[in-house]
């Protein structure tokens, strides 16, 4: 069973809205705003479906409910907890249903949308924008990495993707695998100059294990400037990655989780990363707060 969230507009378009997005708006609405919908109420459909291979099946069940968003496009999740909760309450107790709480498609559009549910019509994602400039004031809502990671590791292995025909498609895999992860190409070689090749924290210099390390993340070719990233060793990358090590904004610091206190990174701890020599590709002041502050370091030191 999986669940497919789609929203439709005043217009009656349909516009697919990924569980990791909605996650993302919900955890941290000032973050991952949504333009296109500022100042309205957006109606919100749920679709219960079998997956099979990635692919939904059958619908089993269709929610419809509502969301608003504010005039600078930041999801309400106070008021989005409230429609939920109201929902609930019409379902179990239908002779009081609210009539502003529910509403039902007509059957064309209701139609189309157990279409776009089963992936029998590609509908357009809804997008979200980052706006830096508010990156200082806010306080990400703590969500356990950890949990997100079973999630991502389960659903993989639902799909089956570790799973390879032959030893040819291993290998393509793995290979793949590598080129995901050391970033765009362009973005990579760009990072590799302004480093001099060398990990900025490390100083390893053995190219073929160095990766381009978002600072934020990926918007399209915006967030591909090299001030927005850092050039990392592949095992730097991935604790980078999961919030167990960050740079303090104002020191340009290393800082480390308490996790890691007793293991080899430990070494790590405190060094100032290496800066690059043109100042227009040393990271930037915004990108680094953003990291710090989603970190799992610095949630750690709020507490």
């Amino acid at each position: 069973m999986a669940v497919r969230s789609f929203v439709v507009d005043s217009q009656d378009r349909i516009f697919r809205l990924s569980q990791a997005l909605y996650s993302r708006m919900f955890d941290a609405p000032a973050l991952h705003r949504v333009p296109r919908f500022a100042g309205q109420r957006i109606r919100l459909v749920q679709a219960n479906v079998d997956a099979a291979r990635g692919r939904a099946a059958r619908v089993h069940h269709m929610l419809y409910t509502w969301i608003a968003f504010d005039s600078d496009g930041k999801l309400d999740a106070d008021g989005l907890k409230r429609e939920a909760a109201n929902v609930l309450g019409s379902l179990l107790s239908p002779g009081n249903r609210d009539r502003n709480t529910n509403w039902r498609p007509k059957k064309n559009l209701e139609a189309l949308l157990r279409r776009a549910a089963q992936g029998e019509d590609t509908v357009p994602d809804v997008s979200a924008k980052v706006d830096l400039q508010d990156t200082p004031a806010v306080r990400l809502p703590r969500r356990s990495v950890d949990s997100l990671m079973r999630e991502r590791q389960e659903d993989a292995e639902a799909r089956r993707v570790f799973q390879s025909k032959d030893a040819e498609d291993a290998r393509l895999r793995a290979i793949d695998s590598i080129v995901g992860r050391r970033g765009l190409q362009s973005f990579r070689r760009a990072l590799l100059s302004a480093y001099a090749g060398r990990c900025a924290v490390s100083g390893c210099d053995l190219a073929d294990v160095l990766e381009a390390a978002h600072l934020i993340p990926y918007r399209g070719e915006q967030t591909h400037q090299v001030s927005d990233g850092l050039l990392l060793r592949a095992d730097l990358h991935t604790l980078f990655d999961l919030g167990l090590m960050s740079v303090e904004p104002k020191s340009r610091r290393l800082a480390m989780h308490a996790s890691l206190e007793n293991s080899v990174y430990a070494e790590f701890a405190g060094v100032a990363i290496f800066t690059p020599r043109r100042a227009a590709d040393r990271p930037s002041d915004a990108a680094l707060q953003w990291h710090w502050l989603a970190s799992r370091v610095h949630q750690e030191d709020e507490r």
